[in-house]
């Protein structure tokens, strides 16, 4: 039998619990009890030191997640080849758990937002249509002109790879733009 609480929720934090709730099609209702459980781990076994750690680590000492086969080719072979050889396809897959052959443009843009935000390279990422193309506009969280070219160009190469599309990337004082082109 469900019992019923009455409480209050800061205003970010309830726009997280909606923002989950419409893309994960559930109410809020079981947005909230699927993050207790999680929490309080009563679903799933307690996290050990370590993984509690490991998700602190992002808040505490500002960290972003870069695969080691990027870093690996960024430091061995320079930042052509982590441009070329880089980790967005795998990325893409895993986030929408089909072959890249079958993931539509939209839902590679979709899996990229996520994928930026979760490895916390970038603060906001927004995705604006009009006429002309799809913007993406990735706000960044380094503050350096070198980083995010070499994000932007890993990006680019990406999207016209896999779906022929024309790019054009425009760097930022505070991040760069991905403008797709119809």
């Amino acid at each position: 039998m469900k019992r019923h609480i009455h409480t209050t929720l800061n205003p970010g934090v309830h726009s997280m619990l909606v923002r989950a709730a419409r893309e994960r099609g559930k109410n809020l209702n079981e947005i909230i009890e699927e993050a207790i459980e999680f929490y309080l781990g009563s679903n799933s076994k307690n996290p050990d030191e370590i993984e509690m750690l490991r998700s602190e680590v992002f808040k505490v000492m500002d960290l972003c997640v870069i695969s080691k086969e990027q870093l690996r080719a960024i430091v061995e072979e320079g930042m052509e080849s982590s441009i070329r050889n880089n980790a967005n396809e795998l990325a893409v897959e895993w986030i929408t758990s089909k072959p890249l052959d079958r993931v539509t443009l939209e839902e590679a843009i979709e899996a990229i937002r996520k994928i930026w935000l979760v490895c916390d390279r970038a603060r906001e990422v927004e995705v604006v249509e009009d006429e002309g193309g799809i913007s993406i506009f990735f706000f960044s969280k380094m503050a350096s002109l070198k980083v995010d070219e070499m994000w932007g160009r890993q990006l680019k190469h990406f999207f016209e790879k896999r779906y022929g599309m024309d790019v054009l990337l425009e760097l930022r004082s505070q991040g760069f733009v991905l403008k797709i082109l119809k």
